[in-house]
This record gives C-alpha cells, structure tokens and sequence, in this order.
C-alpha cells in the first residue's frame, strides 16, 4: 500500500522529467524543484499514510484512466437524523433521502505540476467531521506534460461520476455538492463550477485558498505585492509555474475556465469564499476578481458573491505546511471560517 501511494505521488512528475516530448527549459526546473516537494510530502503528509480516517477510491475518467481519490465520512453517525425519526411515519424514499450527507470535492494545489490528494488532510478531515459531509479528495495530470486543459478535463470527469453515483456509492446528495481548492485546486474548482452541463446539481459554494485565477498573464509579469520579499529565491521557477497555461494562452485568453477571473457574475455560484494571503503574487488579481463580481452583483441588487478573508502577513501555500513552521491559529482561523461558510451554505 505504502509502495503503491508514493509511486502515485512522484510518478507523474519522473514521467516528465524523462519525457523528451517536454521541453528541457522545463525539465531542468523540475528537477530542482523536486527537493522542496519531497520535504514538504514527507514532512506534513506521510504520517497521513498511518490514519485509517480515509478510503482510496480510483475514479473511472476518460481514455480509460483512473484517478486516485480519498473519500472522508463523517467519524460519527447521523445522531440528529436517527432521533428525529425514531417512531417517524415518512413515506421510505423521504427518509431515504434524508440520510444522504452533503457532498464536497476538495482539489489540491502543486502549481499544476504536482500534489496528491493527502496533501488537505487537515481540512478535509475537519470539514466531514464538523459538517457531516462525503468529502472526496481528488488528484488530476500534470504540467507541463499535460498542459491545459488537461486538469480541468480530469476534474470535470470526477465531478461527473461524483454526481452520478452520489447516492448509490457514497450516500451523499448530488443536489447539496460543494468545492474547494488549494492553489492550482482554487483555480480548478472555480474553473469546474462554470461548467454548464451540471444543471441542478451546479456547485452551490466554492472556497479558495491562495487560488491563481489568471493564467493569462505568465508568472513572471505578476505584480508583486508591497510585503513581497525583494529577492526571491524560487524565482528561477516561475516559468515552470506557467507550464499549464502558456500553450494555451493565445486560443485561451478569455476563457473563464483557463482564467476564472474572466467568468462573469451570472456564470459563477452564488457563494465564493477566498482566503488571500498578502504575500502572494496573486494577491491582485484574487482582489480585483471579487471587485468586479460583487460590482456586478451590487448593479443588478442582488446579494454580492465573493467574500474575502485577507490573510496579512500569511504567503502562498502556508494552509499545507507542518506547525512548527507557521502561526497555528492563522490556520485554524481560516480553516473554522471556511467550514461555518460552508454551513451556512
């Protein structure tokens, strides 16, 4: 079991490394890249192999592939449900319906490049728990071997077979199905939940944390913020962050599911939560999205869609890393606001 989780960790990205199809301008920063990974996966997520809190599911996706998932369920019965009807008269198929939990699909961050679906362990756990939600967890390919729209196509199968088999397989209710995303995962859930084939059981809320919602504009030209550090150290890699997106650029450029911050307010469900940490180069564009969208929202007087939780002094991808490195209750802030927001939705 160990064996077979870390080759589904590290294979995709050996596989791109060893790749001649994958430019070597791109070959070479992952490589350099990989020492950070590894420490990151090892330190704050291998421990994670050792809990029995979730299942493996392999997720049927087109060309015949699977993708690896983690199902978390709620560690404790359905206490308020068995009381309400102990006695109870309903007609089956309404008590039947009443017993499906909340459905919600968690998408984890890697820059595009990489991450596995332990990577939220913390968050996903927590969210099933305090909910009483089916928190699945998924993984999706990779850049730059697999460049756009490749991910959003993976995730949009899962979301797919999630609402299709609901019910039959995870007792979960497709009609109540919530997103999230962390980093890379922001960007794919926005991107999935303007996808107009899911009718009634369209995304009801969405929560980002640190989501880079502009890949129409290449890493490098991003403003930096005033806390930004002057030099920073892992700016060699930010051509590879771009690996995603750049093919697609020319044809793409306005495609709210490459880019959601091209999605209009009408398009997007009607709750987004973002968490948005200063220290970030996608600081502004997460800032002038929710602008824009509660402008809209305001302009025709309905309830504004987007709220903010400004994270000062926080920096990308700080949610994922272990406590002794970070201010625990920054994270425990951000992780309790986004589960009550998720229970008001």
């Amino acid at each position: 079991m160990l064996f077979n989780t870390l080759q589904a960790w590290f294979h995709p990205t050996i596989d791109a490394i060893l790749a001649k199809d994958v430019p070597f301008h791109y070959r070479w920063r992952l490589i350099l890249f990989q020492p950070f990974v590894i420490l990151i996966y090892l330190i704050n997520t291998v421990p994670v192999l050792f809990s029995k809190r979730a299942t493996e599911l392999q997720i049927p996706v087109r060309d015949g592939r699977k993708l690896r998932s983690l199902v978390y369920q709620p560690s404790r019965p359905n206490q308020a449900f068995v009381q309400s009807h102990k006695g109870s008269r309903s007609a089956p198929t309404d008590v039947a319906r009443s017993t499906l939990r909340p459905l919600h699909l968690d998408i984890h961050g890697g820059a595009f490049l990489g991450g596995h679906p332990e990577a939220n362990h913390r968050f996903c756990a927590a969210l099933s728990d305090r909910t009483g939600a089916v928190v699945v967890s998924t993984t999706y390919r990779f850049a730059p071997r697999y460049p756009f729209p490749a991910a959003i196509d993976d995730i949009d199968d899962v979301v797919a077979w999630l609402l299709e088999h609901a019910e039959s397989k995870l007792q979960a209710d497709p009609r109540c199905f919530t997103l999230s995303g962390s980093s890379a995962g922001g960007n794919l859930a926005l991107a999935t939940s303007l996808n107009n084939t899911l009718e009634e059981s369209k995304a009801k809320a969405v929560v980002t944390f640190y989501a880079p919602i502009d890949v129409s504009i290449p890493p490098i030209q991003k403003p930096k913020p005033p806390d930004f550090p002057s030099r920073d150290p892992f700016s060699f890699l930010l051509p590879l962050y771009d690996a995603y997106g750049a093919s697609a650029r020319p044809a793409h450029i306005d495609d709210p599911r490459a880019s959601p911050c091209k999605a209009r307010a009408d398009q997007l469900p009607n709750r987004i939560l973002m968490v948005v940490p200063t220290i970030d180069i996608l600081l502004a564009e997460q800032l002038e999205f929710a602008e824009r969208i509660n402008q809209e929202c305001r302009s025709r007087r309905e309830d504004e869609k987007v709220e903010l939780m400004i994270m000062e002094k926080c920096f990308h991808g700080w949610l994922e890393l272990p406590s002794a490195v970070i201010d625990e209750s920054t994270r425990v802030r951000v992780f309790d606001r986004s589960i009550a927001f998720l229970q008001e939705v």
